[in-house]
């Protein structure tokens, strides 16, 4: 974990943003790196995942969490919490990734990269935390938009629902 970000809002409007680099207190694998472009030099100044992940969870409370492969996100900042010593927060969470699959069958990838190439969303930098989350958002708002239900609890149940109480 070296980077966490989060966007809430109600509708098409965004309410609050929120990021922070995480010093993972232990190199970060190249391969990783990779992926984000992020350097231990980067995080070198960074709260440790204990701070980031309090901050985080009164950034989130009483919300509903959204994520693409939400099944993922929640392992990784669940092991995360559990190495923290941190309880698990209860939030319920939908997925994306099980939701495109309903918004946009006729996208040929269900990555949320993929997926915004599609929607032809404006460029952004993948795999940054904060602008993922971005997209996230976005991909939810027009699934829904294409959706029978729309955004009705019932239609994100069946579709986009990550399991009782996610964590």
């Amino acid at each position: 974990l070296v980077e966490i970000g989060a966007v809430r809002f109600r509708g098409d409007r965004v309410v609050a943003e929120w990021r922070t680099l995480v010093d993972p207190q232990r190199p970060i694998p190249a391969g990783a790196t990779a992926v984000h472009g992020l350097t231990d030099e980067a995080v070198r100044d960074a709260p440790p995942a204990v701070e980031a992940l309090a901050a985080l969870e009164r950034f989130c409370e009483g919300a509903t969490l959204l994520a693409h492969n939400a099944r993922f996100d929640r392992d990784v900042l669940a092991a995360e919490f559990v190495r923290a010593a941190l309880p698990l927060p209860r939030n319920p969470m939908y997925c994306t990734w099980r939701l495109s699959k309903h918004g946009v069958p006729d996208s040929p990838r269900h990555g949320l990269i993929a997926l915004a190439k599609h929607l032809e969303f404006p460029a952004v930098s993948p795999h940054r935390a904060l602008a993922d989350a971005e997209l996230t958002r976005m991909l939810f708002l027009a699934c829904c938009a294409r959706l029978p239900g729309g955004d009705s609890l019932a239609t994100l149940d069946a579709c986009a629902t990550e399991g009782e109480g996610a964590w």
